[in-house]
Formats: structure tokens, C-alpha cells, sequence
């Protein structure tokens, strides 16, 4: 054993130790360790296959760990407990990310300032994510190829009745109306902008700078007839985005902005939007403490393998931003953390039951082992409370904002209640 793997192990077992929430077992070529804590809560097994990983982590904190399991040094029965005990008892585990992984954390931060979402960078980060190819999305999304959280009403609803709950969330928030004209910030796979023109009626722009997106796109529109005819596409960046419009929309496409750009992205906004106009952003967030300690300009095991070029969003910012550049302020915010969580857990259960079939694409398995880690994390993230997603509505100061089918003197709690929402085609004002 080198010295850096006995120096990483020790230093391993002390954080173990240290856990005060659920139960970790440790498996090791030389013998078994059990942490068990005061608090109850998740139980997991992490099974060491070589003791590499441990000098791994005191080398490059959780990156180097992200880096062993894809290269196979260790494995768990359950990916998504283990990762919420590691998420429940991170005060015992950010020992890992201290002291030796620091000139580690010091590249990262370099190499996440070289991939800032400037026009050329953001198409370069964009494409080294989207452009796996939309067969290999399919096997594990939606039918409507919906790559972000989805919303579940009923504990029975399936993924697809979840997506489909929360495009048409979106639309009537946005209170769309057949005379408004949408633009959408970021198409995905055209889902969003297919249910507004179909079931509201209306003219919707939307923007994307993703290839494969964009061609798959253009031939869905096209089958539409007349709908798809009020659909316009474009392989624009947002920043050069023209034109006023009564809506915007955003899903989960801001985590691609990045904070140096936030000033940007709403400016754009402010400056695209009708006077009485409103928008709403979908956006994945983490939490104020961990964005301003550690998070902010830093580059973590998904920023550099999944995501690159990514930020999650902090609220604080977003404010600030708005402030600064915008009239814009928030009229509404709902939490989707927890629909996220199941969304995952869905996208996660269809990647292994199709793991046969995205080999069959040439995917090897160190590609298959980093999308497993990245859907537990994500999952396990969003149980634990550790990462969000939020919907923001933004109006104007001054704007009336009801909704279709609600009464006068509406409160602004009216999320909160079951069925505040009108359902399609309720009376439009």
C-alpha cells in the first residue's frame, strides 16, 4: 500500500467516523468497517475494489472519488442511500475536500473560468452534453424527450402524465392566451414549445443552440401542420434574441448561463418583454450557504464529466441580477425538489433497464458508469434537499397578475392550494 492510499484511508475512516445521521458500511479487501450514527436515517454499503480510491480522495476530495467509481475501484448496492448518507453527514466528509486536494480544487477552478459561457463557449459546453445523440436520450426520457423535472400529482402518475402536468403547469402560470407570442429560451426537444402552439394557440420563438436539438426539432414543428406553422426556430444565442414578446419562458436551461452572465441573460429578458408581459424561469438551484462557501467558481466530478461550462443557481443572485438590469421582480416562486427526486428516479430505473440497448450504441462503460453516478447523485441530491428546483414568475411592478379563471383579490399564495390552477381550456379573460 503507497503511502498516499494508507495517509487517504486513515484520513477515510476518521470522517466515517464522524457521521451523526444513519449507517455506513464499508467494505474493504482487508476487513469490514461499520459507522453508525446517533441520529437515524439512511443505511448504505460502499464496497472498496481497490484501496487506490482512498488516495484518490486525498488527492482530489469527491472528484477523485467520482473518478474511482467510474473507473470501477469501488461500487455500492445502492448508489442513491449511499449518497444521501454522504449528503446527510457532509460536515464529516468536507474533511476529504481540505488540505491535500487543494492544488486539485485550484486546477478545477481554472479549468471552469476557461469554459465561461461566452457565444462560442456555451455552444462548445452545450454540444459535449446535448449532442450524445437523441437515441440515447430516448431510452430513458419521457416520450416527449422532456429532459427536465417533471410533475407529479398523483403518486400512480407515470413519467409521461408527469411531463405532460408540467408543460401545461408552465403554459398556464404563464396564462397563454392564442394572441400571445411566446419565446422560449432554450427548445430541449421542442416539447414545450409543441404543447403551447398545440393546446393554447399561440405563436411561439424558440431558441437553442444545441445541433441535435435543433434538427430534431425542426422536423417535429413540421409534422404539426398547422400548429408547427406558428412555431419559428432558431439556432440563435440568446443574447441575440430579437423582438418583443407577451411571455418568456426558460426550463432548466439557466444552469448553462453562469453567474458572470446572469446580467446578460436578464437583460435580454427585460429588454424582450411587453410592458404587461410576464416570465417564467425554471431553474435548478443550490442552497446560499453552499454556493457562497465552496460552490461559486469552483468545478466539481460534474461540472468537468456531465456538465461542463454548468452552474447551478442561486437565488441571492438571481435577485441581484434582476435588480440591477431589470423591472422584473418575483410575483411567484414554487419549490419542484422533491418531483425532481422522483423525475430522477425514473430516468435512473429506465437507464438500467436499457443499459443493453445504450451499449448496443457504442457507449462504453466508463461513459455508462458516469451517467449512473450523475442520475444517483442528482437524485440523491434533490431528496436530501441539497440541490432544488424552483419555478420563478417574474412581472413587472406594476403588472395585474391574475390568472384565467380565478377570481378578483386573488392572494399571491394561490400555488399552494390544490387546483389554483384552471385546468386547459378554462374561461380566458
Amino acid at each position: 500500500m503507497g503511502w498516499t492510499t494508507a495517509v487517504g484511508k486513515r484520513l477515510f475512516l476518521e470522517a466515517a467516523a464522524q457521521i451523526r445521521v444513519g449507517t455506513l458500511e464499508l467494505v474493504c479487501p482487508d476487513r469490514t468497517y461499520t459507522f453508525k450514527g446517533s441520529h437515524h436515517g439512511p443505511s448504505a454499503m460502499m464496497v472498496v475494489h481497490d484501496e487506490r480510491v482512498f488516495g484518490r480522495a486525498l488527492r482530489a476530495g469527491d472528484r477523485g472519488l467520482g473518478e474511482a467509481y467510474v473507473d470501477g475501484d469501488w461500487s455500492a448496492p445502492d448508489l442513491v442511500a449511499l449518497l444521501r448518507v454522504a449528503l446527510r453527514n457532509g460536515h464529516a466528509f468536507a474533511r476529504l475536500n481540505g488540505g491535500w486536494s487543494w492544488v486539485a480544487r485550484q486546477a478545477s477552478r481554472l479549468t471552469h473560468r476557461l469554459r465561461s459561457n461566452t457565444r462560442g463557449g456555451s455552444r462548445r459546453n452545450i454540444a459535449a452534453h446535448y449532442d450524445i445523440g437523441r437515441d440515447f436520450f430516448a431510452l430513458f426520457l419521457d416520450r416527449d424527450l422532456v429532459y427536465s423535472a417533471a410533475w407529479f400529482e398523483h403518486a400512480t402518475d407515470t413519467l409521461e402524465q408527469a411531463q405532460r402536468q408540467k408543460l401545461d403547469r408552465i403554459c398556464r402560470k404563464l396564462g397563454l392566451r392564442p394572441e400571445h407570442h411566446l419565446l422560449e429560451i432554450g427548445t430541449g426537444w421542442g416539447a414545450l414549445a409543441e404543447h403551447a402552439a398545440v393546446h393554447y394557440g399561440c405563436r411561439v420563438t424558440t431558441t437553442t443552440i444545441g445541433q441535435d436539438q435543433h434538427d430534431y426539432s425542426r422536423d417535429r414543428f413540421a409534422a404539426l401542420g398547422e400548429a408547427g406553422r406558428r412555431i419559428t426556430l432558431l439556432f440563435d444565442d440568446y443574447r441575440d434574441v430579437r423582438g418583443t414578446f407577451d411571455r418568456i419562458v426558460s426550463v432548466e436551461m439557466f444552469e448553462a448561463v453562469g453567474l458572470a452572465h446572469y446580467d446578460d441573460f436578464f437583460t435580454v429578458c427585460d429588454r424582450s418583454l411587453v410592458e404587461d408581459g410576464s416570465a417564467l424561469l425554471q431553474v435548478i438551484t443550490i442552497g446560499e450557504q453552499d454556493f457562497q462557501r465552496s460552490y461559486r467558481g469552483s468545478e466539481d466530478w460534474m461540472q468537468s464529466y456531465v456538465f461542463p461550462g454548468s452552474e447551478l443557481a442561486c437565488l441571492s443572485e438571481i435577485l441581484r441580477s434582476l435588480g440591477r438590469v431589470t423591472a422584473l421582480r418575483p410575483f411567484h416562486l414554487e419549490d419542484l425538489g422533491a418531483h425532481y427526486a422522483r423525475t430522477l428516479g425514473e430516468w435512473r430505473r429506465r437507464f438500467h433497464e436499457r443499459r443493453d440497448a445504450i451499449a448496443r450504441l457504442g457507449i462504453d462503460e466508463a461513459f455508462l458508469r458516469t451517467w449512473d453516478l450523475y442520475l444517483a447523485y442528482s437524485q440523491a441530491g434533490f431528496a436530501e434537499r441539497h440541490i432544488s428546483d424552483v419555478q420563478l414568475l417574474l412581472t413587472r411592478a406594476y403588472h395585474d397578475a391574475r390568472y384565467p379563471g380565478e377570481p378578483d383579490g386573488l392572494d399571491v399564495a394561490w400555488g399552494s392550494r390544490a387546483g389554483a390552477l384552471p385546468a386547459p381550456g378554462a374561461p380566458r379573460r
